[in-house]
């Protein structure tokens, strides 16, 4: 797999998959379940709890945590979070960026997309 093509993987992951309890927001499993009903999302075979338990995991492990919980906010606040690649893009890119980077470095830690 292509380097770039590995980047959109985790960037499409990372972006729809907010880690529960951070910024007081909705929980990760909520906003699973939202973005699994967006139009342009073909829904996942893993239940939205072990997806947020998968994607906690890779958070932790690879020190984004601040990056990440910045993300949660500005998605628990929107009214689509179909939208949040759009309404959020800034919070999007330092948590993509964050969670890319340990990818890159500890690729056997992360999931195959």
């Amino acid at each position: 797999m292509t380097k770039r093509a590995w980047r959109l993987g985790i960037l499409a992951w990372a972006l729809v998959l907010p880690v529960p309890g951070c910024g007081g927001g909705k929980s990760c499993e909520e906003l699973c379940n939202a973005r699994e009903a967006c139009p342009d999302v073909f829904p996942s075979d893993t239940p939205c709890k072990e997806q947020c338990i998968a994607q906690e995991k890779l958070v932790k492990a690879g020190g984004c945590e601040a990056q990440q919980a910045d993300f949660d906010e500005c998605v628990s606040k929107l009214e689509d979070p179909c939208t949040a690649a759009q309404d959020c893009p800034t919070q999007a890119k330092l948590s993509n960026g964050c969670i890319t980077d340990y990818c890159e470095a500890s690729p056997t830690s992360c999931p195959a997309k």
